[in-house]
């Protein structure tokens, strides 16, 4: 299975949100050991708890760096709550990326783990 596809390359090379947060609510980082990526996360919430910006930074390979513009973009305007019941399957299929080997989806899913520390 060719895990970069056309999408997964297209939001690589132009990434969506990538840019720190002035201003935000909460921050986290993830990493991973195995590769070295690293992907940190910044969101605003307003006073009822919904994400009113979102933006992050960081460096890797395409999956982990497509799934974070992926999955930044897709909790925009979404509560914490909304955010909290998200799956891990819910993001790889925004990557279009189905059976891959732990590693790579350490990468696909390092945005997800940085949204379970807010």
């Amino acid at each position: 299975m060719d895990l970069y596809t056309e999408t997964l390359m297209d939001v690589y090379r132009h990434p969506l949100n990538k840019t720190p947060v002035e201003g935000s609510s909460t921050h986290y980082t993830e990493a991973n050991p195995t590769c070295g990526d690293t992907v940190e996360v910044f969101i605003k919430f307003d006073e009822s708890d919904r994400v009113i910006d979102i933006g992050w930074t960081g460096e890797g390979c395409a999956v982990s760096q497509a799934g974070a513009s992926l999955t930044t973009e897709h909790i925009k305007g979404k509560t914490k709550q909304e955010i909290g019941n998200m799956t891990g399957d819910e993001v790889l299929k925004l990557l279009g990326l189905e059976n891959i080997n732990p590693t790579r989806m350490r990468c696909a899913l390092l945005t997800f783990e940085c949204l379970k520390h807010i």
